[in-house]
């Protein structure tokens, strides 16, 4: 049998975080932004990072829609990171109401964004089990996203924090 060779590229040109952890927690969404957008313009990539504060199921929606707008007009190819808590069965926990947003909502949601932009959406989410969402994909479908990264169990903000910056600067360079 011979060798299976797989290429793929993916074309990036913004960071967007949904950030949805309670006001009293780490806010690693912000460290985030902070330490991404001073990396970014180091190298003359300005405004890269932008970071939404999510406090409703409605909230996101609507930062989804607009986003698709973007992506639509050919302005944005991002990679989605989600700074939320994770439920494998409840999905991502938006704190500021309570609300969850299952993961097969979320792979919905970004389903449209991916085909706007021809298959350069990457997703990340920083929240325990975020690898649930990968699952959901199936091979008679169109994949929701060019990318998925994600723990599959629960982990510490701490360590999140650590990593994410490090894998940041090697995909903006």
């Amino acid at each position: 049998m011979g060798e299976l060779v797989y290429t793929s590229v993916f074309k990036n040109n913004a960071l967007i975080i949904f950030d949805a952890l309670a006001d009293d927690e780490m806010q690693t969404g912000t460290r985030l932004e902070s330490d991404v957008n001073d990396f970014s313009n180091s190298l003359n990539r300005f405004n890269y990072c932008t970071r939404h504060r999510i406090r409703s199921h409605n909230q996101l929606v609507a930062a989804f829609m607009a986003l698709e707008l973007e992506c639509r007009s050919g302005v944005t190819k991002p990679v989605l990171h989600f700074e939320c808590h994770g439920d494998t069965e409840k999905g991502l926990l938006i704190a500021a109401s309570n609300e969850y947003v299952p993961w097969l909502e979320l792979a919905e949601r970004i389903a449209f964004i991916n085909a706007a932009t021809g298959n350069n959406t990457g997703v990340v989410l920083a929240a325990c089990y975020g690898f649930e969402i990968s699952k959901l994909v199936r091979f008679e479908e169109p994949c929701p996203f060019h990318f998925v990264l994600g723990p599959e169990n629960e982990v510490e903000a701490g360590y999140l924090r650590d990593s994410m910056i490090a894998f940041y600067r090697t995909v903006i360079a």
